[in-house]
């Protein structure tokens, strides 16, 4: 499957997710519009970065605007990185699966 068809894909699986492609640093990034739950406030959700090319050691990350509660602590390794002119906090974490959307799937399972 594509790239193209890779975000597509993603695009059916989350219609109300406004998701714009990026590029910095010869990676793919995905921003996520309101995309997960904000767990301190029930009202609100956070944009997130999906980086779809390999970043800072990883296959593949999810960035967050801040570093959150998780059932099963995480090692946020990575707090303040600035990517595309943001501030972004991502957790060590190695993605299963072999699409995109699964990746993408399996960082959302880690973050919960």
């Amino acid at each position: 499957m594509s790239f193209e068809d890779q975000i597509a894909e993603i695009q059916r699986f989350f219609p109300l997710v406004e998701i714009a492609l990026l590029k910095e640093g010869g990676c793919r990034f995905l921003r996520l519009s309101s995309f997960f739950p904000d767990p301190e406030n029930s009202d609100s959700r956070l944009d997130c970065l999906f980086a779809c090319d390999p970043h800072l050691g990883y296959d593949s990350r999810i960035w967050f605007p801040k570093a959150l509660a998780t059932s099963v602590p995480r090692n946020w390794n990575h707090k303040n990185t600035y990517i595309l002119g943001q501030k972004w906090c991502a957790f060590s974490f190695k993605a299963k699966g072999k699409s995109l959307l699964e990746k993408l799937l399996s960082h959302i399972g880690g973050a919960k």
